[in-house]
């Protein structure tokens, strides 16, 4: 039987959370519950590149495709909460990865940070320049966001180039990036510009036409839009009309917003305490912020909050434990050390990886 790439995508979850997590932490990272559970979890189980890639997922529809799973034998009940992939289940897998491999550049978490908003400028950017061409300076804009097209326009403006040079220009630029991406992805990003007499085609029309999973094209084309921006990042002197578009999306770490504010005041020398204080949050919620930098920021001092011989301690019980789970590790050790310390070594050894 014919199984959605969905589907697959909960079968891999399975597979990597190996009973250690329930059903709701697969469906929590999915939708791209911005908890510091959540993020950690995508990184101590290798998913990151699937946080928050189904931002509309509801929980009806996620229970009807655990019950699907089941009722094909790929996965089997353990209890109301926890789920264990079965050996149908790990060949099904295989076979679908086989066959659509798991996208190179995808990851939600960046998508849906700033390659969304990237994606937003540069359609809006070529759907404006291929109307100036045609001299139709009337057209419905793809968004409704003043900013965005606040941007665009002031963008455009700053160019100062000849409208016909600038459409020239555009092409080419468009036609080299997409030329250093996979046929799929070329052909995915192609379709879905607007332009002069021209709507974006939809996903489930490309789907239909291309006798695809609407929902595995989705993810082909967030990975491709990723790619581009690496491009543009990679070599600006080359595309030097579109890599503007990157301005003020160039993140240096993929951190969400409020972790971001905090890992600044911590660079200033605020202790946890004082931070808290600062942001009018609590502790835990900075301690959250914490690991989550931990996991993302190379070369983080871990040392700061934690002796070394004490993180090399809660390293060698996860090792000879071999679980994620932290109440095992919290009681094993005898509650010496606290839930935070224990998330911090457990982001060193992450970070190791």
């Amino acid at each position: 039987m014919n199984v959605i790439y969905l589907e697959a995508i909960v079968l891999y979850c399975l597979r990597q959370f190996k009973l250690e997590r329930s059903k709701a932490a697969i469906f929590h990272l999915l939708k791209g519950k911005k908890s510091s559970q959540t993020i950690q979890d995508s990184f101590l189980f290798d998913l990151p590149n699937f946080f928050g890639i189904c931002p509309q997922l509801q929980k009806l529809s996620f229970e009807k495709i655990l019950h699907r799973l089941e009722s094909q034998s790929w996965i089997h009940r353990i209890t109301d909460e926890f789920y264990q992939i079965t050996d149908n289940g790990e060949q099904l897998l295989k076979t679908v990865l086989a066959e659509k491999p798991i996208p190179p550049a995808l990851n939600g978490m960046i998508y849906n940070e700033i390659g969304y908003i990237f994606w937003l400028r540069l359609s809006l950017f070529v759907q404006t320049i291929s109307h100036l061409v045609y001299n139709n300076s009337k057209f419905l804009p793809i968004t409704n966001s003043d900013k965005l097209k606040q941007f665009v326009k002031s963008y455009i403006f700053q160019l100062n180039m000849p409208k016909q040079t600038l459409g020239k220009e555009t092409y080419a630029e468009l036609e080299q990036l997409l030329g250093k991406m996979g046929e799929k992805e070329a052909l995915l990003v192609f379709n879905r510009f607007p332009g002069y007499q021209k709507k974006g085609v939809t996903f489930e029309q490309l789907a239909i036409a291309l006798d695809e999973d609407s929902f595995y094209l989705r993810l082909v084309f967030q990975s491709a839009v990723l790619q581009m921006m690496q491009y543009l990042r990679n070599d600006p002197n080359q595309f030097n009309v579109l890599s503007g578009l990157l301005k003020g999306l160039s993140k240096h770490y993929p951190l969400t917003a409020s972790a971001e504010k905090t890992f600044d005041l911590l660079k200033k020398g605020l202790s946890i305490e004082e931070i808290a204080l600062a942001r009018r949050l609590k502790r835990n919620t900075i301690e959250d912020h914490i690991v989550e930098i931990a996991l993302n920021v190379p070369h983080f001092h871990f040392e700061q909050f934690m002796k070394q011989e004490d993180l090399q301690t809660i390293r060698e019980t996860i090792i000879k434990l071999k679980t994620n789970k932290l109440k095992s590790v919290k009681e094993f050790l005898k509650n010496e050390y606290t839930y935070f310390q224990i998330r911090l070594a457990m982001a060193s050894m992450r970070r190791q990886t």
